[in-house]
C-alpha cells in the first residue's frame, strides 16, 4: 500500500489541479492526504473527484487553523469503513486489500501556535489508542538539527518533547530513504531556509506486523512543500488470479514474440489430453507474462524517472534566467514523453 501527503497551499487554479492529477497518475497511491485546501469541503470534493475516476475524496472546511483537509482512497484496493475529523487533523478506517488489514489513517496540519498544546490533547484521545494508526500530514515539527537546511536554519524548539511525546504513545518515526527537506522559504543565499516538517508515523505494533516500509520526499513543484510518500508491504497473501490479458501488450512486439515463441517450444500433447495441455501451458505462460509486464513497467518507471529529473534540472536552470531555444525544445519533447508515458499508463489501468 502506498501513501501520499501533501501540503498543496490552495486548489483553486486550474495549474495547480492539473499538476496534482499529474502526481497521481505518477506515483498512484492507494491513500492520498492533502493539507491547506483553503477551500469548502464540498467545492473541493467536487473538484478533486473529477481528476479520476480511480481515487473518492472525503474533505473539512477550511475553516481556522485546519487550512481545510482532504483525504482520498483508491476505491479498487480500499475499501473505506467510516470517517470522522476535529479542529486540525481528519482520519479514515479503511480496510486494505494489499495488505489485508483494517487501519486508522489520520491526516494531520499542525498548528503554528501552542504547538505542545495540540499535540498533548491529541494524542491522549480514544481514537489514537488503535494499534493499527498511521499519522500523516504537515505535522509542523522537526526532530533536531539534521532536519534542518540553511546557515540560518535553527533546531525546533520542540524537539525533545515531541520526541518524548510520540515514544510514550508508541508512534514511531520511518526513517526518510534520503535527508531531504520537505519545506523551503524559497529564498536563495545566506536567508534559504529548509526544514523537514513532514512525515508519517506509525505505531510500534503495526510495524511489528509489516514486511516492509519506507518513506521518502517526491517532487511536486506546486507549493513551498514537497510531496512526502510511504508504501508498506504487508503479510497478507492475494489468492490466486485468473489470467488476465491486456490488449494493449500487443502494441509492444516484444510480447507477441514472447507468446509466439513459448507455443511454438511447448506444443500441446494431443493423445493424453488437449485441454489438460492446454491449461498447463497456459498456467506455464502466465507465470512468463507476469515477469514480463514486470520487467516493461520496470523499464517504463526508469524511462519516467529520468524523464522526470530533466524535467527538474531545466526548469530549476530557467528560474535562474530565460531558457534557450533549444532548452524550450527539449522542455516540450520531454513533456511530450512524459505524457505519452502517463497516458499509456492510463489506458492500462482502465482496463
Amino acid at each position: 500500500m502506498k501513501c501520499l501527503s501533501f501540503n498543496c497551499r490552495g486548489l483553486a487554479s486550474p495549474p495547480k489541479k492539473l499538476a496534482l492529477k499529474r502526481l497521481f497518475e505518477v506515483e498512484l497511491p492507494d491513500i492520498i492526504l492533502l493539507q491547506e485546501t483553503l477551500r469548502p469541503a464540498e467545492s473541493i470534493t467536487h473538484s478533486l473527484n473529477t481528476l479520476s475516476s480511480r481515487w473518492k475524496f472525503l474533505a473539512t472546511d477550511a475553516v481556522g487553523r485546519s487550512g481545510g483537509l482532504a483525504i482520498g482512497y483508491n476505491s479498487k484496493s480500499i475499501k473505506l469503513d467510516s470517517s470522522w475529523g476535529g479542529q486540525g487533523f481528519m482520519g479514515v478506517d479503511i480496510f486494505s486489500m494489499d495488505l489485508g488489514l483494517t487501519l486508522r489513517i489520520v491526516n494531520i496540519y499542525g498548528p503554528c501556535q501552542q504547538r505542545e498544546s495540540f499535540w498533548r490533547q491529541f494524542l491522549i484521545r480514544d481514537l489514537m489508542t488503535l494499534e493499527r494508526t498511521i499519522l500523516g500530514g504537515d505535522l509542523n515539527f522537526s526532530l533536531g538539527f539534521k532536519e534542518s537546511w540553511g546557515s540560518m536554519a535553527q533546531v525546533d524548539s520542540i524537539t525533545d518533547f515531541m520526541r518524548s511525546i510520540l515514544e510514550q504513545h508508541d508512534f514511531i518515526d520511518i526513517p526518510m530513504q534520503k535527508p531531504l527537506p520537505t519545506w523551503r522559504n524559497r529564498r536563495v543565499g545566506a536567508a534559504a531556509l529548509a526544514y523537514r516538517l513532514d512525515r508519517f508515523l506509525l505505531k510500534g505494533p503495526l510495524i511489528h506486523q509489516l514486511h516492509h516500509y519506507k518513506q521518502w520526499v517526491g517532487s511536486g513543484g506546486i507549493s513551498d512543500h514537497s510531496p512526502i510518500l510511504m508504501q508498506i508491504l504487508g503479510p497478507h497473501l492475494k489468492p490466486k488470479a485468473p489470467f488476465k490479458f491486456n490488449h494493449l501488450w500487443l502494441l509492444d512486439q516484444s510480447f507477441s514474440k514472447l507468446v509466439t515463441d513459448f507455443w511454438k517450444a511447448h506444443p500441446i500433447d494431443r493423445e493424453s489430453s488437449m485441454a489438460r495441455g492446454f491449461v498447463k501451458n497456459l498456467t506455464e505462460l502466465k507465470h512468463i507474462v507476469i515477469n514480463w509486464a514486470k520487467e516493461k513497467k520496470t523499464r517504463e518507471d526508469a524511462q519516467l524517472n529520468t524523464v522526470e529529473e530533466e524535467l527538474k534540472t531545466l526548469l530549476d536552470e530557467r528560474n535562474l534566467g530565460f531558457g534557450s531555444h533549444e532548452d524550450k525544445a527539449h522542455l516540450v519533447e520531454l513533456e511530450n514523453q512524459k505524457n505519452n508515458i502517463l497516458r499509456h499508463r492510463e489506458e492500462s489501468l482502465r482496463l
